[in-house]
């Protein structure tokens, strides 16, 4: 009676955990398309992110290219404003020199010599500005083109 006893009981929790692993059918997996909701939606927010990444970056190019421009600007017009100042001055020393050679012909101290020392710093001083309005014509054009 024992044996039957043990064995009926043996059965049961046999046919319980048989019944216990049926009990849990798989129900409608509703939890599966949360999920791949959860997985699609984070992956447009990185795609998104990223997205806006490089648009930032592009930004950024941009700006830095700008400020790039804007520099190389300012610089040619440095370089205008330097070489306007150089032919200015170069012509007011052209002059003194003009004016101190015809002084001292005027008043006849020169010799022949000094009077060709002088038209020779004359030339010179002539070539000089014919050099620095090259230079300026080449900065005017960088500046124009930059512009």
């Amino acid at each position: 009676m024992k044996l039957k006893l043990l064995f009926f009981g043996i059965l049961l929790i046999s046919i319980q955990a048989v019944y216990a692993q049926d009990d849990q059918n798989p129900q409608p997996n509703s939890t599966i398309p949360q999920q791949e909701d959860v997985v699609k939606t984070e992956k447009e927010t990185k795609e998104a992110q990223k997205k806006l990444e490089k648009e930032q970056r592009k930004q950024e190019k941009e700006q830095k290219k700008l400020e790039k421009k804007q520099k190389q600007i300012a610089d040619a017009e440095k370089s205008v404003a330097h070489y306007e100042g150089k032919l200015a001055d170069g012509k007011i020393e052209l002059e003194k020199m003009q004016a101190k050679l015809d002084a001292g012909k005027i008043k006849g101290k020169l010799s022949p010599v000094e009077i060709q020392k002088f038209e020779g710093k004359i030339a010179d001083q002539k070539y000089k500005i014919l050099e620095t309005n090259q230079d300026l014509q080449k900065a005017k054009n960088k500046l124009n083109k930059l512009q």
